[in-house]
């Protein structure tokens, strides 16, 4: 995984032992998902991290879009890349 960067989330990163602080919590909402081929899709969309950073008064909003490269194996659908940006996606394009 490559994950959102940025002074917020680096000091979010560096403050926790796990991959993210106890408490924390993620909204996910997908935008895209595709089938490839009968062995990869993938998943566009964003997210929203909520937590409270140590002896902060308020918790802490985050935001970031993902994309996730899937890959069929014998045991079924599996993560096989994540790449995520701070930045949020652009508007769809109006037709």
């Amino acid at each position: 995984m490559v994950p959102p960067g940025g002074p917020k989330w680096d000091a979010m990163f560096a403050s926790s032992k796990l991959p993210f602080p106890p408490g924390a919590t993620i909204d996910i909402t997908p935008i895209e998902v595709r089938v490839l081929s009968p062995d990869w899709a993938y998943e566009f969309g964003t997210s929203t991290l909520t937590y409270k950073p140590t002896g902060a008064a308020t918790a802490e909003t985050m935001n970031d879009t993902y994309l996730v490269l899937f890959r069929k194996t014998a045991g079924g659908w599996k993560l096989f890349r994540e790449v995520a940006s701070s930045n949020r996606p652009p508007a769809a394009p109006t037709r």
